[in-house]
Order: structure tokens, then sequence, then C-alpha cells
């Protein structure tokens, strides 16, 4: 009886460990900043310039488009986890938003989809407020 006993317990535990793993939660880095520039202008560099992130993002030293028929559905980055492609997920010009998706190798494999947002909002005609966010779905 004892041993029966117990066998239910390892069953319901093993059952419990199972069911949170297969849960995913996520991530969420949110930063806000001031730039000194118009907003039509910071679209240019994080919206219509998307492939060239290597000439503002530090950690980027190399990017080049990615699509056919000169039509950018994303970008392939040389980064500190190696080679990232990032595939455009929204483009909205007229608000100012553009939002994309990053896969590599070197990514975790805990780490189901890390995406990342940028919203760009005229401030003045001297400068805008930039919102990135960073998703994690671990």
């Amino acid at each position: 009886m004892i041993r029966h006993k117990y066998t239910k317990i390892v069953i319901v535990v093993l059952s419990a460990i199972t069911f949170s793993s297969c849960s995913t939660s996520a991530k969420r880095i949110d930063r806000v900043f001031t730039v000194a520039a118009p907003a039509s202008k910071a679209w240019q560099v994080i919206g219509e310039d998307f492939a060239s992130v290597d000439q503002w993002a530090t950690a980027i030293p190399k990017s080049s488009p990615i699509g056919s028929d000169g039509s950018i559905t994303g970008r392939s980055c040389i980064s500190p986890l190696g080679e990232l492609k990032e595939t455009i997920t929204e483009y909205d010009p007229n608000r100012y938003a553009i939002a994309y998706r990053a896969q590599s190798d070197k990514i975790p494999g805990f780490v189901e989809e890390l995406s990342n947002r940028w919203l760009i909002s005229p401030i003045s005609e001297t400068k805008a407020q930039v919102q990135m966010s960073m998703n994690a779905e671990i």
C-alpha cells in the first residue's frame, strides 16, 4: 500500500513539472528617450533605413538588407550573438512604427521568440520621443 501511495505522488509531481515547463512567459524591456531631431528624421534612420543599423548602433558592425525586387523584408546583422536575421512584422510609416522578429542559432533554446518594436512620436518641430520595446517569449 505504501508503495502505491508514493507512485501516485510521483506521477502528480511529474505531471506538474511537465505542465509548468510547457508554459511560456514574456520578458519585456521598454525604453523611452528623446532625440534632438524631428520625428521624420528619426523615422528615416530607424524605419526607412532599417537595413543600415550598422550606421548608428555601435554593437552592430555590419548589416545588410534581406528581400527581393527592391522590397526589404528584413535585415541580416553581425552582432555579439553572431549573425542575426531580423524579419519585419510591422511597418507603418504614417505612425512611425516598425517591429521585427530576430532569429539566430546563438539565441538560447529556451527563448521561443525575440522581437522588438519602435514607435516614434513628435514632441516639437525639433524633438521626437522614441519608444523601444523588446520582448522575449520564454
